[in-house]
């Protein structure tokens, strides 16, 4: 049996943190079923902002971009960006993060583009898909209709195991700091040796 190096663990907040701070009391309800959702999507954007504002004044470069995706019935359920080295900004992926109706009590999700596979090794789940749908004829999976690309779930698993490191307080710009960040970083190394090897990433 596989030990559980996580157990008994808890989200230790970061510096970054304490410039996006947690939704108040009042916002942990208000998910895309509610009245106010619309409302609470501006919020998102305002902590969003806060987060890349703080990163500047560190002289640190934004290592992402998101913004919500209009064309969804229910607004706001898909952000739509990109994640990208800082040093290296010519090294970037897309990225898709959906929101479960059930937000902010359940985390979001975070898909990247398939060609990270070859990259991510086990941080990601190949068969979890953006769009979920498959070619019931080839098997193949469908592709987005704005990209034409089709996008691979990565690994949540801190969001997952960790105590506190999600609760419904918090928003997107925290998943990125907490999730999507701690994923994108232990790959960076490895992926800037290949793009240095003028691998193609455009495949």
């Amino acid at each position: 049996m596989v030990p559980d190096i996580n157990k008994g663990k808890a989200w230790q907040i970061g510096i970054a943190e304490l410039h996006v701070p947690p939704f108040a009391l009042q916002w942990e309800a208000i998910g895309p079923k509610h009245p106010l959702w619309i409302e609470r999507i501006k919020l998102e954007i305002t902590l969003i902002h806060k987060y890349i504002d703080y990163l500047c004044s560190e002289k640190s470069k934004p290592w992402f971009y998101i913004k919500p995706d209009t064309s969804p019935s229910i607004k706001g359920i898909v952000w739509r960006g990109n994640i990208l080295v800082p040093a290296k900004p010519e090294i970037n992926f897309d990225i898709v993060i959906v929101l479960n109706l059930d937000y902010p009590k359940v985390a979001p999700r975070a898909f990247v583009e398939e060609r990270l596979i070859g990259l991510a090794g086990q941080k990601i789940y190949v068969k979890n898909r953006f769009p979920s749908e498959q070619d019931p004829r080839t098997g193949e999976w469908v592709k987005d209709p704005q990209t034409g690309k089709s996008y691979v779930m990565i690994c949540h698993d801190h969001i997952a195991e960790l105590e506190g490191a999600w609760t419904p307080n918090l928003g997107i710009v925290h998943f990125f700091i907490r999730e999507v960040w701690y994923w994108f970083a232990a790959m960076q190394n490895q992926i800037v040796d290949l793009y240095n090897q003028q691998v193609d990433f455009s495949k």
